[in-house]
């Protein structure tokens, strides 16, 4: 740090930093002065000093009473620094991965992911954690050196399905309903949820649902469902024969796999997570994953996955938009598979 003399006088020598928060004392004076019986006078012309050169604040008088030497730098004074405030702290809840794990064990091989998370009414979603102003500081003239006060960041959430609530230090937020937590970007909000214990059957009727829907049996054959958000089918012989299954604006995941008997038919905006698909049609503007194979569907989607290393793709049609990863695809008996892929052009490379 650049330093200033402010006195150079024989016997004593006064340094300051430039920010004016510090000040070493250097004596050069008679050995006799320093001792301590005959340091009365010094101590006056040290003060003397020190009130000439604007130093008021810090001082470290009890310096003075200890053993001195010359031309020993000595902190004299001191200020007290500015404590900047702290900047806010966002926390949020955190959505489990949508990522299925394969788990393969013979004939009871699962496919198990958690696609909608739950929350109830007054459950917390997230908060702030409110910046603080600071601490001013001193400098050795006694005047006030200014904190920078810490900086606030917003909290991004949907305000018709999420609440505020501010308490001592921090903004909580938490659901104003019961539902399906999501995000839009960086925005936390609460979905409408409906969640069907049974089977989407003759007891049910067909279901249309404007917010995100679980099924924890089936969806038996003739019958449909369609949502504006996230589709969950969780019985674990999944289904069969199924009209349609719909996400207009969401996933889908269908816990035990699909069996369409050539009918059926899944449409979703997103992702598509099943375990197999059979004599099926999906439509899908996102990806589609697959745990473990496809016969005989006919898929249209972003990117295809079939996750198992054993995987396979054996009859109908796959056209992708970027990508198709499996492990085999077609079979030895010739059965016809085709794949299509808009990413590349094969004629144009050769």
């Amino acid at each position: 740090m650049t330093q200033k003399n402010t006195n150079h006088d024989k016997e004593i020598d006064l340094i300051i930093s430039e920010d004016n928060m510090k000040a070493w004392l250097m004596l050069h004076t008679r050995e006799g002065k320093l001792l301590s019986s005959n340091r009365a006078d010094l101590v006056k012309e040290i003060g003397a000093t020190l009130r000439s050169s604007g130093i008021h604040y810090g001082i470290h008088s009890d310096l003075l009473t200890k053993t001195l030497t010359n031309g020993t730098p000595y902190l004299i004074a001191e200020g007290l620094p500015a404590v900047d405030g702290q900047d806010a702290e966002v926390k949020m809840i955190a959505l489990m991965p949508s990522k299925p794990e394969v788990i393969e064990a013979g004939v009871d091989s699962q496919y198990e992911m958690d696609l909608i998370q739950k929350v109830k009414e007054g459950d917390w979603l997230g908060e702030r954690i409110n910046p603080t102003l600071g601490t001013a500081g001193v400098d050795l003239a006694g005047r006030a050196i200014p904190a920078r006060p810490g900086i606030s960041y917003p909290l991004h959430y949907e305000r018709s399905t999420v609440l505020e609530e501010l308490s001592a230090d921090r903004l909580n937020l938490r659901a104003r309903k019961s539902g399906a937590v999501f995000y839009r970007g960086d925005v936390v909000g609460v979905y409408n949820y409906m969640e069907v214990t049974g089977n989407i059957d003759y007891s049910t009727g067909n279901i249309d649902y404007n917010g995100a829907l679980t099924v924890k049996g089936t969806v038996e054959d003739n019958y449909s469902i369609a949502a504006d958000r996230d589709i969950e089918i969780l019985g674990e012989y999944g289904v069969g024969g199924a009209d349609e299954i719909v996400s207009r604006d969401g996933s889908i995941y269908i816990r035990g796999g699909i069996a369409g008997k050539g009918r059926a038919v899944i449409r979703c905006r997103k992702n598509l997570y099943v375990k197999y698909l059979s004599d099926v049609t999906v439509e899908c503007e996102g990806n589609v994953y697959i745990g473990f194979y496809a016969m005989n569907a006919k898929i249209k989607a972003k990117q295809v996955f079939v996750d198992s290393a054993r995987g396979k793709i054996v009859g109908g049609s796959v056209e992708a938009a970027v990508r198709v990863e499996v492990a085999e695809l077609g079979n030895r008996s010739e059965t016809h598979t085709s794949v299509h892929l808009d990413g590349f052009h094969r004629h144009t490379l050769f």
